[in-house]
């Protein structure tokens, strides 16, 4: 893309993501529309949202004709089954499209005509805001708010009720479903249902059965590609009942620091090397390192992830408990004498094949997650009954194997010196084989965590006064900002620290920014210089803010308003580009310092008695795109709350995709050269409590569940460190404690350089 983009001149608008349905996306686009009252927004993304639902409904209802096929051997019950499974099938399709996120959407129909009888009100159209009325009525006759909107329109207008005229379209749509809900009615009064335990007449009924399952399986697995999961093979692929093969299980920075947990553990003459539980308590009750404890944490909870997508896709009718959790690792053995007549196992073990099980076990699963890439070959086998290859996979981080404990396996060990590594979990059905040295485990890092805390624990009066030595101010306190846990304070960056957030690309510039020339590699009416935190991520830096749901919208531009770009760095990629020298190590210093201090005043200023941890860490820039309009209405970010999704009725439910293990927030700002973007607390109605205007230095702290948003940067760009905290120990931030150990070695590297040098001379 980046090729076709800058080098071939390709326009933006023809990168088109082809996976998300188009009245999705004007669905999505139109509730962040809604949000920021743009009411000609919300009718031209709901208007095109209508047009595509009904042809994806058309689709649907022809697709479950093809669903199905007739079972048994008697004509009669096999038409009657046949017609039952395809109107059950049409019957769902509402639901299925409802699904815009991960879970359908309840009544999503009619609330789009709700939402555009509210949009087409606000215009003053309301000839076509009581069109809306009458459709949402259409499907729901017994909808109260359209009702009473239909009264406040008769009184406003002087409406009668053959003037509310529904659309031709939902006219036809709420008939159809009526029919067929009727006959479904019908069916479940005065069919007899057959016993399914009589009649099985042949092994291929069971076949049926089985690709019902897996297509129920397929449509509940979707949801998990919101989180970058995808299926490349299932078992109808690859040969045998119960073998599955995903992608995306773990990312990258994952992957690295479970790979630490392998560190020091010696290789076997075999060539493989196993990290056990048993290994990781002895070793942290040796040295309670905050590293390792932070990779093993991530251990425990890949291991209850890669175990919940697991149950999930197979469909196991029982629970399954972990009954061995381990890392284990191959590579060439460095002296082997003779050729080893066994196939290599995942759990470290080598076995003949005549020693592999001839059956599936009954009570038994195994998963592999792969924790690298190897170099060369490496590759995963599945085995066939007579030694041959049913299939096999290249490994590489995030990709998990799935099979019964029984089936059949082997691996290739890579060439040259590099390894192999991967999670091997086995599972089993029976809570009395639940893995004690997991829970173990978990009641040793319990201990830790009490220790350290003990350990470091000031109290809050001690710290507040020397924040108070530094200059650090507290400016407003929940009084003056009209809520319970929030508070700004200033001074907590000097006008050096803030520069020098903004600034670091000035360095990474000199090494090279991934561009050829100096053109802007957005536009060619701009010049691409280094002066900013925007230069930051299109050098380097994570392209938004990790924002999944729209990936067809224009390249960096805001997940939140078309009129700004919207670019950031977190710890985990500045300390790569620190490593690479592309940011220098007083820059990292200073991100890493200034976050600690804004985690450590929020945790003081709040007198909490549990410590607050770094859930995520992003340094990110807001910029008014030269074309946008000074006099913009629209939000730079809507009324949110940071571990919760905020619903129209004003509640905040604790949902996926809420951060719901987020505690407190924070926000220090880094300039305030910019016109716009001032920061607000709101009521639950979206309405504005208190605003705030941003300058370098300023600390806008608060609970995570309280209402805030951010005003349209009108002009120039909006710099800030946006922190995220949780009491939770087992979602730390690890990016932080690794960044702090690159930084602490690079920073040792120098000095011993300069060392040398100086000694030279």
């Amino acid at each position: 893309m980046l090729f076709y983009r800058d080098k071939a001149g390709v326009p933006e608008k023809h990168f088109l993501d082809m996976e998300m349905v188009t009245y999705k996306e004007e669905y999505i686009r139109a509730m962040m529309a809604h949000k920021a009252e743009l009411w000609t927004g919300v009718i031209r993304h709901l208007e095109m949202c209508v047009e595509d639902y009904f042809v994806q409904d058309e689709r649907c209802q022809a697709d479950c004709q093809g669903k199905t096929r007739m079972r048994g051997t008697e004509f009669s019950t096999g038409i009657a089954d046949l017609i039952i499974d395809i109107l059950t099938c049409r019957l769902n399709c509402e639901e299925q499209l409802s699904a815009v996120y991960s879970e359908p959407i309840d009544f999503f129909l009619q609330d789009i005509f709700h939402y555009l009888n509210f949009a087409y009100y606000k215009v003053g159209d309301y000839e076509k805001s009581a069109e809306a009325i009458a459709s949402c009525l259409q499907l729901n006759g017994s909808h109260q708010v359209m009702k009473d909107n239909k009264e406040v329109l008769k009184k406003k207008i002087d409406y009668a009720d053959e003037d509310f005229v529904a659309r031709e379209s939902v006219v036809e749509y709420a008939a159809q479903k009526r029919e067929m809900q009727d006959l479904m009615d019908f069916i479940n009064k005065n069919y007899k249902w057959p016993d399914i335990n009589e009649n099985v007449e042949d092994e291929e009924e069971d076949e049926d059965i089985l690709q019902q399952d897996n297509v129920e399986s397929d449509d509940w697995m979707t949801r998990y590609e919101k989180l970058g999961m995808h299926i490349i093979a299932k078992a109808e692929d690859l040969s045998r009942a119960q073998r599955f093969v995903t992608d995306g299980l773990l990312k990258p920075e994952q992957c690295e620091e479970l790979l630490m947990l392998v560190e020091g553990i010696p290789v076997k003459a075999s060539g493989a090397l196993t990290f056990t539980l048993k290994l990781a308590q002895e070793r942290l009750e040796r040295s309670p390192d905050e590293e390792y404890e932070a990779s093993l944490r991530l251990f425990i909870r890949a291991a209850e992830a890669i175990r919940h997508y697991t149950q999930r896709y197979t469909e196991a009718p029982d629970a399954y408990y972990l009954k061995h959790t381990s890392v284990v690792c191959w590579s060439q053995p460095s002296e082997l004498k003779e050729k080893l007549d066994c196939y290599r196992q995942e759990h470290g073990s080598c076995v003949r094949f005549d020693d592999m099980s001839d059956e599936l076990y009954v009570d038994a699963f195994t998963t592999v997650t792969y924790l690298n890439t190897a170099d060369e070959d490496g590759d995963f086998v599945f085995l066939g009954e007579n030694r041959g290859v049913d299939n096999s996979f290249g490994v590489k981080c995030g990709r998990t194997v799935g099979f019964n404990s029984g089936d059949r396996h082997t691996l290739k060990i890579p060439k040259g010196n590099s390894q192999r590594c991967a999670m091997v979990i086995d599972y089993t059905i029976y809570r009395s084989d639940d893995e004690k040295e997991y829970q173990d485990t978990l009641s040793l890092l319990h201990r830790v965590d009490e220790l350290r805390l003990a350990s470091a624990q000031k109290s809050s009066e001690v710290v507040m006064k020397a924040f108070d030595d530094k200059g650090v101010k507290i400016v407003k306190k929940s009084d003056d900002l009209q809520g319970k846990e929030r508070f700004v304070a200033d001074g907590l960056a000097t006008d050096a620290q803030c520069n020098t957030l903004r600034n670091m690309v000035l360095e990474m510039g000199k090494a090279g920014d991934g561009y050829e020339g100096q053109k802007s590699p957005h536009t060619i009416n701009e010049m691409f210089a280094g002066l900013s935190l925007v230069q930051v991520a299109q050098s380097g830096a994570l392209v938004g803010d990790g924002y999944d749901h729209l990936k067809s919208k224009t390249f960096f531009v805001s997940p939140h308003t078309e009129h700004e770009l919207y670019q950031g760095i977190t710890i985990y990629r500045a300390s790569k580009l620190m490593h690479m020298g592309m940011i220098s190590t007083f820059g990292l210093r200073a991100f890493l310092e200034l976050s600690e201090d804004a985690r450590l005043l929020v945790e003081k200023y709040f007198n909490l008695t549990k410590p607050l941890y770094f859930d995520y860490t992003h340094l990110v820039c807001r910029t008014a795109i030269d074309d946008s309009k000074s006099q913009r209405q629209d939000l730079s970010h809507p009324v949110h709350a940071d571990n919760c999704l905020l619903q129209p009725d004003g509640s905040c439910t604790k949902d996926y995709p809420a951060f719901t293990q987020r505690d407190y927030s924070a926000i220090l700002y880094l300039n305030a050269d910019f016109e716009g973007g001032e920061f607000f607390f709101a009521h639950s109605n979206k309405s504005e409590q208190v605003s705030l205007r941003p300058k370098c230095g300023r600390l806008v702290g608060f609970n995570a569940g309280e209402f805030h948003g951010v005003r349209a940067v009108k002009s120039g760009q909006r710099c800030a460190l946006a922190l995220w905290f949780t009491h939770n120990p087992n979602f730390k931030e690890l990016a932080h404690i690794q960044a702090r150990k690159t930084l602490k070695q690079v920073e040792k590297d120098q000095q011993s350089e300069e060392k040398i040098v100086h000694e030279d001379l």
